[in-house]
């Protein structure tokens, strides 16, 4: 039987094992940048010293790609920030686009579609930047494992998370839509632990089941700015 300390105890320790990935995630992704901006320098040097027609346009496509690398590290340390960092303005659409550009090729390679839409000329919401990243990768995962679920039906269609960033009055949404059945006891430690993140932004989080058989998980956020 689990008791109150057990629970404690596996919070703590889930916290303990988050800051220790950080810190982790952190340090690779210096790595990782600065051979990257190398690149990056090294690229466009030679883009403007190779004259051969077929060489520039492999460069514009090694250069397309380094770039893209270099958006998905500072992805990563955004989310690898400090443990307590101070609220700031942060456009959710852009943190949804870079959590989205980290994870999507493993999203994809199950076989999900992945649908990501931002409504224009959001307003800031106020928050620390590492607990927005934190707050949107734990309900893509958790759509992720739902949908891949349903997958495993026989007969099954191909299944799709959609992830959109829309404007309401003082407030801006965040859905999260899988064609997966409602929470499974396990998936609803994750939806409590997101409940928590967003009222500790200010916000709300509520799971409604949609008309195609799947699950609405929606976090509305005050607009700050």
């Amino acid at each position: 039987m689990t008791t109150e300390a057990d629970s404690l105890g596996r919070v703590e320790l889930y916290a303990m094992r988050l800051e220790a990935l950080q810190r982790l995630i952190a340090g690779v992704a210096h790595e990782i940048n600065n051979p990257l901006t190398s690149v990056q320098g090294l690229v466009a040097l030679l883009e403007g010293e190779v004259e051969d027609e077929q060489a520039q346009q492999d460069l514009k496509i090694v250069g397309g790609e380094v770039r893209r690398a270099v958006q998905i590290i500072k992805g990563l340390r955004a989310f690898a920030g400090r443990i307590g960092e101070e609220p700031q303005p942060c456009s959710l659409g852009h943190i949804v686009n870079v959590v989205t550009d980290a994870r999507g090729y493993e999203t994809r390679a199950k076989g999900i579609d992945l649908l990501v839409a931002s409504a224009p000329d959001l307003p800031f919401v106020m928050a620390a930047p590492p607990d927005l990243h934190q707050l949107v990768l734990m309900l893509l995962l958790r759509a992720e494992e739902s949908a891949v679920g349903m997958m495993r039906l026989e007969g099954s269609p191909p299944q799709a998370v959609s992830i959109a960033v829309t404007v309401a009055p003082h407030a801006v949404l965040l859905t999260v839509d899988d064609g997966g059945p409602p929470p499974a006891p396990a998936a609803e430690h994750v939806l409590r632990a997101c409940a928590l993140a967003a009222a500790d932004l200010g916000g709300s989080l509520s799971v409604e089941a949609t008309p195609g058989g799947g699950t609405r998980v929606t976090v509305t956020l005050p607009a700050g700015l």
